[in-house]
């Protein structure tokens, strides 16, 4: 375990919180550490709730299908990231939250029930840790809002640029790498992603952007 302290020290859930008290909330809480193999399902959200998980490695995406099978890419979480706090099947979505690897991944999975429940010696790690949850969800709802901003543009072109200069301001850079491959992209913008690479190499040719692989730079 001591081995992904620093990763968990950058997680949003244990921000202000040094090794010694990560451990110590550790062991009051409970946790579950698995491994999951490239493209395999960590979990539907339709068959587990109140479980929060944190990347440890690799990569995990979060999306959505509907009855025809088409996805939607919610967010790509990388290490230190935290997934799963939020089921839209709570709410009524006819879409099934798919949580799966992207790569090989090492994943912590916390129980959000007990974490919730006052710790019973009213410790301040535990406090801190529903305080650093309050507003780690808060930051989590404005990502997607932002990737509903995004979508709701008229055209490929527009949602591309929107999404780009919104990284590019959430990175101070005009220069900056993205988390997605094209598919992904694709995916995540929810348009063709033939239509998408027609996009970007006009956007090329007119001189607004450059773009190898995921790094790209507004000019």
């Amino acid at each position: 375990m001591k081995e992904y302290y620093q990763v968990l020290e950058s997680c949003a859930l244990f921000r202000g919180m040094n090794a010694g008290e990560i451990s110590s909330v550790l062991n009051c809480i409970g946790s579950e550490l698995i491994t999951v193999k490239k493209n395999r399902c960590i979990y539907y959200s339709a068959d587990i709730s109140g479980k929060t998980g944190i990347v440890l490695t690799g990569s995990v995406l979060l999306t959505q299908e509907d009855p025809e099978g088409n996805r939607s890419i919610l967010t790509k979480c990388l290490p230190g990231d935290f997934f799963g706090e939020m089921q839209p099947t709570d709410i009524g979505s006819n879409s099934d939250t798919v949580i799966f690897a992207d790569s090989d991944s090492e994943i912590m999975l916390l129980d959000l029930n007990v974490i919730l429940n006052v710790c019973s010696s009213s410790c301040q790690y535990n406090r801190n840790l529903i305080c650093n949850m309050v507003t780690a969800f808060a930051d989590r709802l404005t990502v997607f809002t932002d990737k509903i901003t995004h979508m709701n543009k008229r055209t490929t072109r527009d949602k591309l640029m929107s999404y780009l200069r919104s990284e590019s301001s959430r990175q101070g850079s005009e220069s900056f790498d993205i988390p997605f491959d094209r598919q992904e992209l694709a995916d995540f913008l929810g348009v063709d992603r033939a239509a998408m690479s027609a996009e970007l190499s006009k956007l090329q040719k007119a001189g607004l952007l450059k773009t190898t692989r995921n790094h790209f730079e507004l000019l």
